[in-house]
């Protein structure tokens, strides 16, 4: 990709992830600690599915 590219690229994602952040409210961060199962089920995939891919 060129620099162009590459900077459209970054700017949306930006956008997208600041809209995505400011979309959160307290009742998400509560629902972490309600239902810890499944944040630490999505992490543990993350971590066991990225690490065998680094090597």
């Amino acid at each position: 990709m060129d620099n162009i590219s590459t900077i459209i690229l970054a700017i949306s994602l930006i956008i997208i992830m600041l809209g995505m952040g400011l979309s959160l409210v307290v009742d998400d961060f509560k629902r972490i600690f309600i239902y810890p199962k499944a944040i630490l089920i999505g992490l543990i995939n993350q971590i066991l599915g990225t690490k065998p891919r680094s090597v």
